[in-house]
């Protein structure tokens, strides 16, 4: 098979580890395997993954991760639709764009060197949990946050810093 592309959506449906072995760029990236699943940095790295649309799902019910670094190229829906296993972001994550978190599950931003959004952009939560445990995994530090039928949930004492505005959506 041939590597995928910019133009193509990606999709991970089976126990596996992919390591990238240089810089790649896809159209979507979906976990859709029952199965732990994980997308890493292989031999020579760190190497990203470039997401042309932003989005990522997991419909699954396994526990998938990616540790490599992440650019978002546009504004993107990050989304998991289990409420059982979750999807931890342990690479950073960049791009000057905003990130919305959907569905019923939960996502865990674990890389306090994420650098995505900044002035004008926002983490939007529209469903389940986005879960972090230091300010830096929420990115540029002027993103604003909306909860608007989502939880964002501290997993240590963290403080925010006045810069970043929290605001209740009409789901809040």
């Amino acid at each position: 098979g041939s590597v995928p592309g910019a133009g193509d959506d990606v999709i991970i449906s089976s126990t596996v580890i992919v390591n990238l072995l240089a810089d790649r760029a896809c159209n979507s990236l979906t976990f859709g395997g029952s199965t732990a699943a994980t997308l890493a940095s292989g031999t020579g790295g760190p190497f990203k993954l470039s997401i042309t649309t932003g989005n990522v799902t997991r419909s699954n019910s396994g526990a998938h991760t990616i540790s490599c670094n992440v650019e978002l190229l546009a504004d993107g829906t990050w989304s998991n639709s289990s409420v059982t296993n979750s999807l931890t972001v342990s690479g950073i994550i960049s791009g000057s764009f905003s990130l919305t978190k959907s569905g019923l599950g939960t996502i865990i931003l674990s890389n306090a060197g994420n650098s995505f959004g900044g002035a004008g952009k926002s983490i939007s939560i529209l469903g389940g949990i986005l879960r972090f445990s230091n300010d830096g995994h929420l990115g540029n530090a002027s993103n604003t946050i909306t909860l608007d039928g989502g939880t964002l949930e501290a997993s240590a004492t963290v403080t925010i810093p006045v810069a970043r505005t929290i605001t209740l959506g009409t789901s809040g």
